[in-house]
């Protein structure tokens, strides 16, 4: 997976591939009592978030957790506000979980996560990567409720595991907001997404990492009790996650493999059939270069204006990066500058 080439000040050598999946979504609609359920049992968990609450922000949340032994079974239960990625002992669990708002117009999903197998006697780390919205989209596809926040619930064995302060956060700071750097190219009003920008010169490597120190991160503040306002209920969420394909290379990867560029290009990387995607880049580079990413239905047709894009500024060095707001397409274009 790795292709890389010997290069001078003004050469592109790329590996560019994408993340595949497909994913099942539902409207945010009025069911019935026969269609969803609650949680039959109590919550304890409190719901977390840290002292400053602003839309399309990003939250990076850690909590150790000490096993003499490993139980039969654990079951998380984990309810966001409004997309999460989760991680036990640095390995990725769970990726990109959570519905567009909600069962009902009013109520919220939470999910039932299976991570025994993940977890090992003595030190255990949970880490948890979530993204807030803070907007609804005029398709009705989410109901914002006004507020960020991520609730955990798990029984590890007897001793209970919930969020509430003594949970470690800290602001993802390489996530930018794209409506201050790029505020006329914006998504239609109709969609409750955001683009993506993404500075790698600002990143914390490895915060979700077991051996990560995060002694100097702040402790959460809880913001009330886990079926409160503006949540409200819980429903077990039973609709089946995306399935995700894994790194999948593109159709014409093979005329790019030894590609050298010495101006910025455009370079256009043909999806199978019209997926839904999330496009990964590894290159090296010197900090600051803006490499961007969309797909070939980045304009809507319909006159309605732009759909998402994903912005990424790199670091110094060898470096990898997925954007995490997937978009769908036939083909994925790619601004890359000269000098990667």
């Amino acid at each position: 997976m790795i292709l890389y080439k010997q290069y001078a000040s003004t050469m592109i050598v790329i590996c560019i591939l994408l993340n595949l999946f497909v994913s099942t979504k539902v409207n945010a609609t009025k069911l019935g009592e026969a269609d969803i359920k609650t949680s039959v049992k109590e919550w304890n968990a409190n719901w977390i978030w840290d002292t400053s609450i602003t839309s399309n922000n990003w939250m990076d949340f850690r909590k150790k957790v000490f096993l003499d032994q490993v139980p039969n079974s654990v079951i998380a239960r984990i309810a966001v506000d409004s997309h999460y990625w989760l991680y036990i002992n640095g390995e990725l669990v769970v990726f990109e979980r959570e519905l567009k708002r909600g069962p009902t117009p009013d109520d919220t999903y939470y999910d039932n996560v299976d991570i025994k197998k993940y977890l090992k006697k003595g030190s255990n780390t949970i880490a948890v990567l979530v993204w807030f919205w803070g907007k609804s989209g005029a398709s009705y596809s989410n109901n914002d409720s006004g507020k960020a926040g991520f609730l955990f619930q798990a029984d590890f064995g007897g001793q209970s595991v919930v969020s509430d302060s003594s949970w470690k956060v800290l602001k993802n700071a390489a996530y930018l907001d794209d409506r201050v750097i790029n505020p006329l190219n914006q998504p239609n009003y109709r969609l409750p997404e955001f683009n993506i920008y993404y500075d790698a010169r600002n990143e914390v490597t490895e915060w979700y990492l077991t051996s990560f120190n995060d002694s100097n991160w702040e402790n959460a503040t809880e913001l009330s009790k886990a079926t409160s306002a503006p949540w409200n209920q819980l429903y077990e969420r039973t609709i089946p996650l995306l399935k995700d394909y894994g790194l999948k290379e593109y159709e014409n990867m093979n005329t790019y493999r030894n590609h050298i560029t010495t101006a910025l290009e455009k370079i256009e990387m043909v999806i199978p059939y019209n997926a839904q995607i999330t496009p990964y880049l590894k290159v090296e580079a010197p900090a600051g270069l803006k490499i961007s990413m969309k797909t070939d239905n980045y304009r809507d047709p319909t006159g309605n204006g732009n759909f998402v894009m994903s912005t990424y500024i790199t670091k110094s060095g060898v470096q990898q990066f997925e954007a995490l707001g997937w978009f769908n397409g036939q083909y994925v274009s790619y601004q890359i500058p000269a000098g990667v």
